[in-house]
């Protein structure tokens, strides 16, 4: 064994956090060298995982063994062709590797239906992402790293150029200096910080509806660091996960993805988007932007026939734990959802009952 104990801290215990200490964990064991891990979490143990611990985890693999047609491609054309293609390759040649590590501490994966919409095929972790931070959170225990919990990293320090150490904020707001040989920054985004939201999306960006209870701890604090040290930032910094949700629920995640199935309205009873325009993994997001950015107040209303009822297990599709407004008539519908509208062109459409969700957005 080494006779020098090397020094790593991990910014964060989220997936990607998890993942970073672990693997280092693994790769000295292999190697017999001798280090110290400790991973520093902003939030306390029974709220932290960032949004891992609250996302379905979909991952566009056809198999834990083998990746969904089209990987690249699909992704090139999510951003536009914009995206780093070296970036895209990595992750297809290293998708494979990285089930099969999860797979070997533990997770589970199942072939699962996709909302409502036939579309490229997936996998999902059975129990969701809170199952890779248990999972994950458990091995890296017996791996002897060490969990610094509600330890809120502020600043790096450096030592003649290089990594020395992080200044942290620890439980009761003792400031902390830890020494360290490497630092991992896995803190997520920015998406809790008012000020960095509005930098990059406006105004308007201070009142998106966080996605997740995790995600109020992603106030951008390593991207701060970073910059600090002179850092040189790179991608898209005007895009973002963004998905159309019922604003009357308190769950997490609330989403309603049933739109294609209907029509959609804003508070005046105007149609504005292509319902049919592709499947919902392919809209969502230019959905909900103009939902939150371009509609009056950030609500619009989905509305359906009773025929939604009839397909299998809907409610994929709905997260929502609010029941859906209804009504026998278009007109007491317009009156409960308090617009004036002229639905003369809906009437032949909406022969039965109606089922309109309202929604607002979350980033």
């Amino acid at each position: 064994m080494a006779s020098r104990s090397g020094k790593l801290v991990v910014v964060g215990q989220g997936a990607a956090g998890l993942a970073a200490a672990l693997s280092a964990a693994e790769e000295a064991r292999r190697r017999d060298v001798a280090i110290d891990i400790t991973i520093l979490e902003k939030a306390r143990e029974e709220e932290a995982g960032g949004n891992t611990r609250f996302s379905p985890s979909y991952m566009r693999m056809a198999a834990p063994d083998r990746i969904a047609p089209g990987f690249e491609d699909d992704m090139r054309e999510a951003c536009g062709g914009q995206g780093d293609t070296d970036y895209f390759r990595t992750l297809a040649e290293h998708a494979t590797l990285t089930m099969a590590w999860l797979q070997s501490h533990g997770v589970e994966f199942s072939i699962p239906p996709y909302y409502l919409s036939v579309g490229p095929p997936r996998i999902q972790p059975v129990g969701g992402g809170r199952a890779i931070i248990e999972r994950l959170g458990q091995a890296a225990k017996a791996a002897d790293v060490r969990i610094s919990y509600a330890s809120a990293a502020l600043r790096l320090i450096l030592s003649e150029g290089r990594i020395g150490g992080i200044e942290l904020r620890a439980e009761g707001g003792t400031t902390i200096a830890l020494d360290a040989d490497a630092i991992v920054l896995a803190t997520g985004g920015f998406q809790s910080d008012p000020a960095m939201m509005q930098a990059q999306f406006g105004p308007l960006a201070r009142s998106l509806k966080l996605i997740s209870p995790g995600t109020r701890f992603n106030s951008g604090d390593g991207i701060r660091m970073a910059q600090e040290q002179g850092a040189r930032m790179s991608g898209d910094w005007d895009g973002m996960h963004i998905e159309p949700v019922d604003p009357r629920s308190s769950h997490p995640a609330p989403v309603v993805l049933v739109y294609p199935y209907g029509i959609v309205v804003d508070q005046a009873g105007r149609r504005f988007f292509d319902e049919g325009a592709g499947l919902v993994h392919e809209t969502w997001e230019g959905f909900a932007r103009d939902i939150h950015f371009a509609r009056p107040n950030g609500i619009v209303y989905a509305i359906l026939d009773s025929r939604l009822f009839e397909i299998t297990d809907y409610k994929r599709a709905i997260r929502s734990d609010v029941s859906p407004i209804q009504s026998d008539t278009i007109e007491g519908l317009a009156a409960q959802i308090c617009f004036a509208a002229d639905f003369s062109l809906a009437h032949s459409w909406a022969e039965r009952r109606i089922v309109p969700a309202p929604w607002c957005t979350q980033a």
